[in-house]
């Protein structure tokens, strides 16, 4: 996620919806005053500079020794360097990268109103699918539970569905909506260009692919009848809400 208090704007980043790429859209615009968590090993990985924000966030005294522990145990600078980030800002009330609207809003206090707010949705069947192979990504196919069971299992773990929900649509607060424009996964390039001009850059973003899947076909490849129930069920505000259809 994303606050610039350079550009007052707040990139709200909802679990798999590209918000990875847009993330790295957005770095060389960030000041050093700005806030990033997550993203920034994806940004390393591209070869995209890290604002230097995050570097001073790190850097800092009480930190500093998390930034080598995080990287000596996940060898790699950028595991690192994203620890550090994100026990910086939870001190501070953003539990993370999905931080919530309630959290953002007590963090910018008086300037909440402010800021132009933004997030990206994705149709959720699709979504179901990809969150799937994220949730497994570390367990070999035959360890995996299959596609059905895993929604049968969501579907029946009422705590979990909740918490999958806010994940990828908790853009309400006291009930009533917090972005300004809500763009779409399958249009992600025009919606971000739509947010770049309302933003006022000049100049188009570059979107790279931070996350690529291959393998998976199509997502309607996925489901039984019973499955694609179970997606409308767990999701109906959703799919009212932004007329998805399967």
């Amino acid at each position: 996620m994303i606050i610039s208090h350079r550009h007052r704007f707040v990139f709200f980043h909802l679990g798999k919806t590209g918000g990875s790429s847009v993330t790295l859209a957005l770095l060389p615009q960030l000041g050093s005053r700005d806030v990033v968590i997550g993203g920034l090993e994806d940004a390393l990985t591209h070869g995209i500079p890290v604002h230097p924000g995050s570097w001073s966030v790190a850097l800092s005294p009480p930190l500093w020794p998390r930034l080598v522990r995080g990287g000596v145990r996940q060898r790699r600078l950028a595991g690192g360097l994203n620890s550090a980030v994100k026990a910086y800002y939870r001190r501070r009330g953003l539990s993370g990268p999905h931080a919530t609207p309630a959290e953002v809003r007590d963090y910018l206090d008086a300037d909440w109103s402010g800021y132009f707010k933004f997030a990206f949705v994705r149709n959720p069947w699709d979504w179901a699918v990809s969150a799937y192979f994220w949730t497994y990504r570390n367990r070999p196919p035959e360890r995996r539970p299959d596609f059905a069971t895993y929604l049968a299992r969501l579907e029946a773990d009422t705590a979990e569905a909740a918490r999958m929900r806010r994940w990828y649509f908790g853009l309400t607060l006291d009930g009533r909506p917090v972005c300004d424009m809500v763009g779409r996964f399958e249009n992600l390039a025009e919606d971000l260009d739509a947010v770049r001009r309302r933003i006022g850059f000049a100049e188009p973003l570059c979107l790279p692919h931070a996350k690529r899947s291959s393998g998976r076909g199509h997502y309607r490849d996925h489901y039984s009848t019973q499955g694609r129930a179970a997606v409308a069920r767990l999701f109906a505000d959703a799919i009212a809400d932004y007329g998805y259809r399967f």
